[in-house]
């Protein structure tokens, strides 16, 4: 089960730190950090201010740092402009 089923961009970087900061193995944190860059991008519409998409894209940005550290060569190809 993962920590987070929503979240909204002004809150998403909280939610990181809680993700971050638990007990999970590399296999359970790689997987629940892919599954709140979905979470985040999912709740986004054509609607959404920009601020939200901004807030969205910098929490995904460091989602992907996170990742490369764990694994440089798996998720090397990540990024966000």
């Amino acid at each position: 089960m993962y920590k987070f089923e929503t979240t909204t961009p002004v809150l998403a970087i909280n939610d990181l730190r809680e993700i971050l900061d638990s007990n999970l193995t590399i296999e359970e944190l790689v997987d629940e950090l892919l599954h709140f860059d979905a979470v985040m991008y999912q709740n986004l519409g054509k609607e959404s201010p920009r601020y939200e998409r901004r807030a969205v894209k910098r929490t995904s940005k460091i989602i992907y740092n996170h990742l490369i550290k764990i694994d440089h060569e798996k998720f090397s190809f990540l990024s966000v402009e």
